[in-house]
């Protein structure tokens, strides 16, 4: 079966049905396009062409690909973060989750292993850490109204878990 800009599209189609989120979509798309581009060189945009060796081929790929200068680890790190590689096979494995359940086409996605990724350590704030914090916002603001909404996220933040760019996207309305 010939991968066509059509298949493609229903693919991602098929996912938003499944409300996903649209940057996981957008992911989906950039992901593997970005393996048919390469494959599509070698004349492989047969479904039947893709299999370990191509899967493990990419993943080699992927590990000596220089971190984009657009990339927030750009000059920090200089390859592909593993976490990267992980999501980019993610998306073909998705593919061919969708290939298998849409068009019963016999593969055996289950043999792509993703590699796994150790967690993030976070780092979380003490309560007299909190306090601190606080204590300098009421010396250092100057404004009252500043002051106010600068207590009020670190507050938010502490009491509920929400991460800095959530917090930074809230809305008055939403709180």
């Amino acid at each position: 079966m010939k991968i066509t800009v059509e298949l493609v599209e229903e693919f991602l189609n098929y996912y938003r049905n499944q409300n996903l989120k649209p940057d996981t979509i957008k992911n989906y798309e950039r992901d593997f396009g970005e393996f048919l581009g390469l494959f599509s060189q070698k004349g492989e945009l047969e479904l039947e062409n893709i299999n370990m060796k191509i899967i493990e081929e990419w993943r080699t790929i992927l590990r000596t690909t220089k971190t984009p200068k657009k990339s927030v680890y750009y000059g920090k790190k200089e390859f592909l973060s593993e976490r990267t590689i992980q999501c980019k096979i993610q998306s073909v494995k998705k593919f061919l989750e969708f290939m298998n359940e849409i068009y019963d086409v016999g593969m055996n996605f289950r043999k792509i292993k993703v590699p796994k990724v150790r967690s993030q350590h976070h780092d979380f704030f003490e309560v007299n850490e909190i306090g601190k914090i606080i204590e300098t916002i009421r010396s250092s603001e100057k404004y009252l109204i500043n002051r106010i909404r600068s207590e009020l996220l670190v507050v938010l933040g502490f009491t509920t878990g929400l991460r800095l760019s959530e917090l930074l996207k809230l809305k008055v309305s939403e709180v």
